[in-house]
């Protein structure tokens, strides 16, 4: 068989845009491989497009509510979908991202004896339970359906694929706990591509008078934004110019927020974004003084880590974190910022007023976090995990 890999990804968005299948699928085409992508997407794009030396099959999945029904059907939708793209070019490697559809991906591989590279981006078990402490009885039901569903794809999958990529150590070690082989587990994190970074760079001058915080990423429960809003009166009091950027996608809980700044009377500090590019995020960050990072303690934010932390570690803007165990654990090492106590809206207030009050400090973070990211926590170091996996894999 020739070196080639079918990913499966099923993002509603589709592919592009996918800032992790972005960095792999270039890291592999520049060895070698051929790649073949299955993805979801909206109905407007081509069935078929080469993307950047990608080949793209596009599906059509349903997304409508309730969602795990949605799921269920889609699996019918993928089987036959992703059998004929092994059949067709034959791939030695299934590659499948997230949890909902790894599953079928991973019984495709074993029925036609390919190797399938399960590749977790988050811990779904834990953020479905996370969401199950604030729900009523109604939604607990159907989140327990969720987390049943998880659980078992989880344990199959984990059993049938031959390598699992994981985002921090500490979801490596959540999956050893849970008896799966330690020589299955390969750590490839989310860290940047240094050189794209660097091309995206722009003016970063401070706004004159004005205080930046900002927030890159999506927005729910568990991201704790409602606990970074909560914490802007007490900083308005001592520097009433502070302003907050919440850069990313709403969703339900968009409204949620609004309302929350409206009846703390910070709603003219406050500009929501909605979605934007990746190149403008990056802009958004750079033009920011502070990033915050305000997610909520649980399962799943002790098991992940998000892009935007090394983006803020890049572009040299001290970041302000809660405690949770990868985000606590890489802003210790590296002095890269501080760490609040996650869920604590005073904390955080203090812990932004001692970065704003004490300019070299700021300055002397976001030296250390640059260098942290040029040294360390980037893409070049991360993909020779990526590249030696998938050797290993085609080899044997």
């Amino acid at each position: 068989m020739k070196m080639s890999t079918l990913m499966v990804l099923t993002t509603k968005r589709g592919f592009p845009p996918d800032l992790r299948v972005e960095k792999e699928t270039k890291a592999l085409l520049s060895r070698g491989y051929r790649v073949y992508l299955v993805s979801g997407g909206p109905g407007k794009l081509p069935e078929f497009q080469v993307v950047d030396g990608v080949n793209v099959y596009r599906t059509k999945l349903l997304w409508s509510r309730p969602l795990l029904l949605s799921i269920i059907v889609n699996h019918l939708i993928l089987f036959p979908q992703v059998i004929g793209k092994v059949v067709e070019h034959r791939t030695p490697v299934i590659h499948v991202h997230d949890l909902q559809y790894a599953l079928i991906v991973a019984i495709i591989g074993r029925i036609f004896r390919r190797k399938v590279i399960y590749d977790a981006h988050e811990d779904y078990t834990g953020m479905t339970r996370g969401y199950l402490e604030r729900n009523g009885v109604l939604k607990k039901t159907y989140f327990r359906a969720f987390l049943a569903y998880y659980i078992l794809s989880e344990t199959l999958v984990c059993r049938l694929s031959s390598r699992i990529a994981v985002v921090v150590q500490e979801n490596r070690n959540r999956l050893i706990g849970l008896k799966v082989p330690a020589d299955k587990i390969v750590v490839v994190s989310n860290t940047p591509d240094v050189n794209a970074l660097k091309r995206l760079t722009v003016s970063s001058q401070r706004v004159a008078k004005k205080i930046v915080i900002s927030y890159v990423g999506g927005f729910s429960y568990l991201r704790g934004l409602d606990i970074l809003v909560e914490a802007l009166p007490s900083i308005m009091r001592k520097y009433p110019e502070t302003l907050l950027v919440l850069v990313g996608n709403g969703g339900d809980y968009f409204a949620n927020l609004v309302s929350l700044s409206k009846k703390l009377e910070v709603e003219k500090k406050v500009t929501f974004t909605g979605w934007v590019s990746f190149d403008k995020a990056m802009e958004y960050i750079q033009k920011s003084d502070i990033g915050v990072i305000p997610h909520r303690s649980g399962p799943h934010t002790n098991s992940t880590v998000p892009h935007k932390l090394f983006q803020y570690m890049f572009y040299r803007k001290p970041v302000i974190v809660s405690d949770v165990k990868p985000l606590k654990r890489i802003v210790t090492e590296t002095g890269c910022g501080l760490v609040f106590h996650a869920g604590d809206n005073e904390d955080l207030a203090e812990k932004i007023l001692e970065l704003i009050e004490d300019a070299s400090k700021q300055s002397e973070m976001g030296e250390k976090g640059r260098s942290a990211v040029e040294t360390k926590y980037n893409w070049d170091v991360e993909q020779k995990e990526l590249l030696s996996m998938y050797e290993k894999l085609v080899s044997s």
